[in-house]
């Protein structure tokens, strides 16, 4: 009877392209859903972020490779909260952090909606502990979860309902279908939206809800 072959990892690259890090390469770990934002799409991102990047609080959940996370550090961000459920995934993008020397950052190994899910400071104090209170809210963050793996609408709902955004905060929701406004949740203004190739890629600015 034959062992069983260990199938060696498959790996990818994606670059950054501005800012303290530019033309360094953040190394993945090419796992199911796993897709780095493409590089014109993120450039054209954060052409939209430019005036609020710098100093800025951002999450990126469903991190992957982390590179919009790292990309917002690399452009002055103060502070970034990454969340990827998938072990592999969290232990190459921490490697990824030591390596470029990256500090101002915590890594969430859990479910994204799951984390959203807990709807009061002690329950997501349970998760993050305490470090989580002092980084949010978030003046940024990223929603790009695996395409027809995740409900973007139910985590756009769970994070505005989270507690976690500012008034003003700005959300980048990307998605490889057409996402409509009605479904969004409704203090969200989109400013911004494009498509390249099959991605749909949307910029939201939340006001503050009516009390």
């Amino acid at each position: 009877m034959k062992k069983p072959r260990n199938i060696p990892k498959q790996w990818g690259k994606v670059r950054i392209i501005g800012g303290l890090y530019r033309s360094r390469f953040v190394k993945f770990v090419q796992a199911k859903g796993l897709r780095p934002t493409a590089d014109r799409v993120r450039e054209t991102l954060f052409n939209w972020l430019d005036s609020v990047v710098s100093n800025a609080k951002v999450l990126d959940l469903y991190a992957g490779s982390g590179v919009l996370g790292i990309e917002a550090i690399s452009r002055g961000a103060k502070h970034v909260v990454f969340v990827d459920k998938n072990p592999e995934v969290v232990l190459q993008l921490n490697r990824t952090l030591v390596s470029f020397e990256i500090q101002n950052c915590l890594v969430l190994e859990t479910s994204a909606n799951e984390w959203l899910s807990a709807s009061n400071a002690s329950a997501r104090g349970s998760i993050a502990g305490s470090q989580l209170a002092e980084v949010g809210p978030f003046d940024i963050a990223f929603v790009d979860p695996p395409y027809k793996e995740c409900s973007i609408l139910e985590s756009c709902n769970l994070l505005e309902n989270s507690g976690l955004l500012k008034p003003n905060s700005n959300v980048y929701v990307e998605s490889d279908d057409a996402i409509h406004q009605a479904l969004m949740p409704t203090n969200w203004q989109c400013v911004k939206s494009k498509k390249a190739g099959k991605v749909y890629f949307y910029l939201y600015q939340r006001f503050k809800r009516d009390s």
